[in-house]
C-alpha cells in the first residue's frame, strides 16, 4: 500500500513539476532505442516497395506481375506487350533521337511516358529468333506471336502454307513487328532445290518420300534459309518451333526465354528444351491453348522409377510414351558452320556442338487435342489406308495408327477411338499421375493467351489498329492495295470504260484524244467546238450537194 501511494505521488509530482534531468535522459534514451528499432523496419518496407515498383538498370521489372486490369475488358489498354518495336520487318528496338526535337511516340499502354514491359523482355539481352512453317489462320498466328514476344523473342521467320499463304493473311502478317513472311513460291522452290543438303547423307533417309517425310525435309530446308537470315540480323539464338507449340520458360522468376538461355556458358552451342505433351480431358476441345492445362512431362524431367512403373498407364495402349515426338526442340547459337540436323536439332560443319538440356524449361506441344485434329488425318497425302502405305507416308507409329483409324472408321467409331486413346477423363488416374510427377498442371500460357484474345477481340470490335502489335509503315507493302483501294480502282475502270464507249459514239471527225483533252484542259474546249461546227457544216454541205444531185437527176429523167 505504501509503495502504491509512493508511485502515485511520484506520478503526480512528475506531471506538475516537469521531468527531472535524470528522467529526461532516461526518456531520450528510450526514444532513441525506439527509433533505432523502427528504422530498419521502415527501410525494409521502403526497399520492398521499390522492388515491386521500380525498374532495374536492364529495364526489367521484378518480379513478374500482371498490370492492373490485364483481365478486365475496360482496362486492357494497360497490357500492351511488348513496346518499343521500331521496325516492322526486323523487330529492332531503337531509342528516339533526342536531336530531332520531336517527342517519342508512345504506343498504347504507355501512359505519360511510363511504359509497362513484361519481365521476360530484356531489351539489353540476347537476341532471339524463331523459324517455323505454319498453315494456321491469322488470328491463331497472331496470338502465338504475342505470347512468345512476352518471352523475349523479337524475330520470326514464318514459312507460310495453307490458310497462312492466302494473300490477305500474308499482307496482315507482314505488317506485324519482327515478322518475315516467306511464301512457298517458285523462287523458294528453286532456291531449296539447289541446297547443299541434297548432296549430304544425314537427311538422305527422308528424301523423295511422301507426306511426313517430305514435311520433315522441307522443315530442314527452311531452317537452312533461316540461318542465313538470322546471321544477317545479328541473332544470338535461333529455335525451330511450330505454331501448335508454346515455349515454357520454367525455372526462372522472369518468365523469360532470354533469361533461360543467358544462364548457359558461352561455349554451349545448343540447348535442348524437353517437350511436354498436352492432354485433353474432354472430346469437345476447340482451342487447346486456352482449354488444355494438363501435360505429360518429358522423361528427362521425371524420376526414372516413376517413369518405368507407370509407362503402360501413361501410354494408354498407344505405341509409345508420347504419341508424337519425344526428343524435344533445340535452340542454337548462330555461329559460323551452323546447319540443321533435322527439325529438332542443330549441328555444325566445323565441329561437334556442345549441347546441354534445360532442367525445368520446355516446349508445350498441343497435339491431337481436338477431335477435328484426328479427323483431318483421313485420306491425307493421297496415301492408301493400308499398313504398308501408312509406313511409307508417316514417320511416327501413332500418326500411322491415327491415319488408319480416321480413314477406316465412321465418325462415331472414330470418336470412341479418340476418347479411348487420347482423352483423359478418369480423374482418379489423372490425380495419381500428378502425384507421381508424370503429369503437371500449367496455367500461365492459358492466362496469357486468353488475355491476348480478349484484347484482340476488343481491338477488332473497335476497328482500330493493333493495340499489342502496332502497325508500322512497311515499304514492301506499298504495292499492295487494300480492299477499299481495289474497289475504288474497279470503279475508276468502269468509269473509263463508259467514257470510251461514249467516245466511240462521237462522229469520226472528232478524235477521242481531242475530247479527252477538252475535259482536262478548258482551253481545248473551243477547238473541240470548232471541230464539231466544222463537222456539222460538212454534213450540211454534203446533204445539200446530195440534194442538188438528186434534183438534177429527177429533172433529167423528166425531160427524157
Amino acid at each position: 500500500m505504501h509503495a502504491s501511494a509512493g508511485r502515485s505521488a511520484h506520478r503526480s509530482s512528475y506531471s506538475k513539476s516537469g521531468p527531472k534531468p535524470g528522467a529526461a535522459a532516461s526518456c531520450l534514451s528510450a526514444k532513441t532505442a525506439q527509433c533505432l528499432i523502427g528504422l530498419p523496419l521502415v527501410l525494409a518496407l521502403f526497399a520492398l516497395s521499390l522492388q515491386w515498383t521500380a525498374q532495374d538498370k536492364t529495364g526489367q521489372r521484378q518480379p513478374l506481375t500482371m498490370p492492373e486490369g490485364f483481365a478486365t475488358s475496360d482496362r486492357l489498354q494497360y497490357s500492351q506487350l511488348p513496346l518499343n518495336l521500331a521496325s516492322t520487318r526486323k523487330g529492332l528496338r531503337e531509342e528516339p533521337d533526342s536531336s530531332s526535337g520531336s517527342k517519342p511516340q508512345h504506343a498504347a499502354g504507355q501512359q505519360s511516358g511510363v511504359e509497362w514491359r513484361p519481365a521476360g523482355t530484356d531489351l539489353q539481352g540476347q537476341k532471339l529468333a524463331f523459324v517455323g512453317m505454319t498453315s494456321e489462320s491469322y488470328d491463331q498466328i497472331r496470338v502465338w506471336l504475342q505470347y512468345h514476344q512476352t518471352l523475349g523473342v523479337s524475330l520470326f521467320y514464318l514459312f507460310v502454307d495453307g490458310q497462312a499463304a492466302r494473300p490477305e493473311v500474308q499482307a496482315q502478317l507482314m505488317l506485324l513487328p519482327g515478322v518475315t513472311v516467306i511464301p512457298r513460291d517458285e523462287e523458294l522452290i528453286e532456291r531449296q532445290a539447289h541446297s547443299r543438303i541434297w548432296n549430304e547423307t544425314w537427311l538422305a533417309a527422308f528424301f523423295h518420300k511422301p507426306c511426313n517425310h517430305e514435311l520433315f525435309v522441307r522443315q530442314s530446308l527452311n531452317m537452312e534459309i533461316a540461318i542465313e537470315m538470322a546471321t544477317k540480323d545479328n541473332v544470338d539464338w535461333l529455335l525451330h518451333i511450330d505454331t501448335d507449340e508454346l515455349m515454357y520458360p520454367g525455372g526462372n522468376d522472369g518468365f523469360s526465354l532470354q533469361h533461360v538461355l543467358a544462364a548457359f556458358a558461352d561455349d554451349v552451342d545448343t540447348v535442348v528444351f524437353p517437350n511436354y505433351e498436352s492432354l485433353p480431358e474432354s472430346d469437345k476441345i476447340h482451342d487447346p491453348f486456352t482449354e488444355v492445362t494438363l501435360f505429360k512431362r518429358n522423361y528427362a524431367h521425371v524420376v526414372s522409377e516413376s517413369y518405368f512403373k507407370s509407362y503402360h498407364t501413361v501410354a494408354r495402349g498407344n505405341p509409345n510414351y508420347f504419341i508424337t515426338y519425344g526428343n524435344g526442340k533445340s535452340a542454337a547459337r548462330v555461329r559460323p558452320g551452323l546447319r540443321p540436323n533435322g527439325a529438332h536439332r542443330w549441328y555444325n560443319y566445323f565441329r561437334a556442338p556442345i549441347e546441354e538440356t534445360c532442367e525445368q524449361a520446355g516446349v508445350l506441344h498441343y497435339t491431337y487435342n481436338r477431335f477435328e485434329d484426328l479427323k483431318s488425318r483421313r485420306d491425307r497425302c493421297d496415301c492408301a489406308p493400308t499398313e504398308d502405305d501408312a509406313k511409307r507416308c508417316f514417320i511416327l507409329p501413332f500418326d500411322r495408327s491415327a491415319f488408319l483409324a480416321a480413314s477406316l472408321k465412321t465418325d462415331d467409331e472414330l470418336l470412341d477411338w479418340f476418347n479411348e486413346r487420347l482423352v483423359w477423363n478418369d480423374q482418379g488416374v489423372v490425380t495419381e499421375m500428378l502425384k507421381n510427377g508424370l503429369f503437371v498442371r500449367i496455367f500461365a500460357p492459358q492466362i496469357l493467351v486468353r488475355g491476348f484474345q480478349a484484347m484482340n477481340t476488343q481491338t477488332n470490335a473497335k476497328g482500330t489498329q493493333d493495340m499489342q502489335l502496332p502497325v508500322l509503315p512497311d515499304p514492301e507493302m506499298n504495292h499492295k492495295l487494300t480492299q477499299q483501294q481495289q474497289e475504288q480502282q474497279q470503279q475508276q475502270q468502269q468509269q473509263q470504260q463508259q467514257q470510251q464507249q461514249q467516245q466511240q459514239e462521237v462522229p469520226s471527225v472528232i478524235k477521242p484524244a481531242e475530247v479527252k483533252a477538252a475535259v482536262v484542259d478548258n482551253t481545248v474546249v473551243e477547238g473541240a467546238a470548232q471541230a464539231v461546227q466544222q463537222a456539222a457544216d460538212n454534213v450540211l454541205t454534203t446533204a445539200k450537194d446530195a440534194s442538188d444531185a438528186v434534183v438534177s437527176e429527177v429533172k433529167a429523167a423528166a425531160t427524157a
